[in-house]
């Protein structure tokens, strides 16, 4: 029998291939009687090593491609999806997009680094969605015009930094007297002690005229103390 294929009886005609998921790299010797046996038995085929499947001849064992990782059944390679990738032949499981990397498409062999100040919401991201600490993620591609302790005449667009790449919104500089974490958006901005804000709808941020009234923080109703 030719690579790949056995034959489980003396003087057989036929030959039978090694079931998928295993291979048998070496034939008959030409010239072997035909009363000698060589492959005759199931067993005679080997199972393909960890990470890679057989041949449709089932002569050999071939790993598993970049961008693919051995799937389930051990008897095929599945593409990684959006948001993971395999760097190496022969990968076991695909590897999640680290915070701030991502990937959209399938078979991706390596994940992308979103362009500061842009982050991703965790691991495994097909787009940059959100913004580092220190910005929010305003609620236009642009920003809006005219909030901020920057002055009611300042412009917001020259403290946000307008998406080119089609992930979303801008990302824009928290404002003086706020704080805002990793993923902030307009209306989880935090007001610091002695600054408010009128709703969370607005990133204008305002000094307090009475510095004990205000207490800070996400208000949702009023940002004085009792």
């Amino acid at each position: 029998c030719e690579a790949g294929r056995f034959t489980t009886r003396k003087s057989s005609t036929g030959c039978i291939a090694c079931p998928i998921g295993t291979y048998l790299s070496n034939g008959a010797p030409p010239n072997l009687p035909p009363d000698k046996t060589y492959h005759d038995e199931l067993e005679d085929c080997f199972d393909c090593q960890v990470g890679y499947i057989s041949r449709e001849d089932r002569s050999l064992c071939d790993p598993c491609q970049k961008g693919y990782e051995w799937s389930d059944d051990h008897l095929s390679c599945s593409r990684c999806v959006p948001g993971y990738f395999s760097s190496e032949a022969g990968t076991l499981a695909c590897t999640a997009c680290a915070v701030g990397r991502y990937t959209p498409t399938n078979t991706s062999s390596s994940c992308t680094s979103c362009a500061t100040p842009r982050t991703t919401n965790g691991e495994g991201a097909v787009s940059c969605l959100s913004c580092i600490n220190t910005y929010y993620l305003a609620s236009t591609v642009e920003g809006r015009k005219g909030i901020g302790t920057w002055g009611f005449d300042g412009v917001e667009y020259e403290h946000c930094v307008k998406d080119d790449q089609g992930h979303g919104n801008a990302c824009c500089q928290c404002p003086e007297g706020a704080t805002c974490p990793t993923s902030s958006s307009v209306e989880t901005i935090i007001t610091n002690r002695r600054y408010y804000r009128h709703d969370r709808a607005t990133a204008q941020v305002q000094l307090c005229p009475f510095k004990q009234a205000c207490v800070g923080g996400n208000i949702t109703r009023s940002p004085c103390s009792e």
